[in-house]
C-alpha cells in the first residue's frame, strides 16, 4: 500500500510525506478513554511472542503517562512524563531518578554492567557537575593477578584517594598498598568523640622480629598494648 507522496512502494505499507509539524504526524495512533493507551505490536507468525510500544496517556494523573517497550506483555524499559528513564519494571509515580532499574540481581547478574573493550585498562564512572574540570572516577581493573586488580576512587586533581586490591588490601592516596588493614568505624560512643579500631595488628616483640615476619617499612604492628611502626 503506498501512501503520499510515492507510486512504487518499499514495504507492505508506505508512508512518504513531508512532515512540517507536530500536530500532522505521518501516523497516529489513539486510545479514546481518558485513561487510555495506544499499543503497536511485532509479533511472530503465530502471534505467542511479541515486542510492543505502548503509549499511556493519563488526563486524571498525568504522572502516569508513560511511554514503554515491552516482551510478551511484560515492560522492559519505559520513560515516564518527566523524561525518566526505568528499565525493568511498570512506570509509576514511586519512580524517581533519571534512571531507575529494577532487577533482582545475583552473583551471576547484576543489575549494571560495565565492561571495558581493553584488556589491559579499567572500566570507570564518572561523577561531575558544573565546577569545570574537576571529577570523580570511580575505576576498575580486573587482573589476571588479584595482587594486581584495582579499585580506585580518583579525584582528577588529587589522584587515587583511594586504592583498593582484588587480594583484601587497602591504600589511602597509596596505588599499591603492601598490607592487608582492616579499619572499623564504630560510631560515637560519647559526644563528640568517633572511635577508630585498628583490627588484627601483628604482635612482634620488637622492630627486628616484625622486619624479619616480612612487614614492610612503615607497616603498624604492636608488642602488648603498644602500637609501633616498623622502620
Amino acid at each position: 500500500i503506498a501512501m503520499g507522496e510515492t507510486l512504487f512502494p518499499r514495504a507492505y505499507i508506505d508512508i512518504a510525506t513531508k512532515w512540517e509539524t507536530e500536530e500532522v504526524p505521518q501516523i497516529m495512533l489513539r486510545g479514546t478513554g481518558i485513561q487510555s493507551r495506544s499499543y503497536q505490536y511485532f509479533a511472530d507468525i503465530g502471534g505467542s511472542n511479541f515486542w510492543y510500544i505502548e503509549s499511556r496517556h493519563d488526563a486524571l494523573i498525568p504522572s502516569n503517562s508513560s511511554f514503554n517497550f515491552g516482551y510478551n506483555g511484560i515492560r522492559a524499559i519505559g520513560l515516564d512524563n518527566e523524561r525518566n528513564l526505568i528499565v525493568g519494571t511498570e512506570v509509576s509515580t514511586t519512580n524517581s531518578g533519571k534512571l531507575k532499574i529494577f532487577n533482582n540481581s545475583s552473583g551471576v547478574n547484576a543489575q549494571f554492567l560495565l565492561h571495558e573493550s581493553e584488556s589491559n585498562d579499567y572500566s570507570r564512572l564518572r561523577f561531575t557537575n558544573n565546577n569545570a574540570g574537576k571529577y570523580w572516577d570511580v575505576a576498575g581493573y580486573l587482573d589476571p593477578s588479584d595482587a594486581d586488580s584495582r579499585l580506585n576512587f580518583f579525584h582528577n586533581v588529587t589522584g587515587n584517594v583511594l586504592t583498593l586490591t582484588g587480594d583484601g588490601k587497602a591504600g589511602f592516596n597509596n596505588s599499591s598498598p603492601h598490607t592487608r588493614t582492616t579499619v572499623q568505624i564504630t560510631g560515637s560512643v560519647a559526644a563528640g568523640t568517633t572511635p577508630l579500631m585498628l583490627v588484627s595488628i601483628k604482635e612482634y616483640v620488637d622492630n627486628a622480629a616484625a622486619l624479619a615476619a616480612g612487614l614492610p617499612v612503615g607497616a603498624i604492628y604492636r608488642t602488648g598494648d603498644l602500637l609501633k611502626i616498623a622502620h
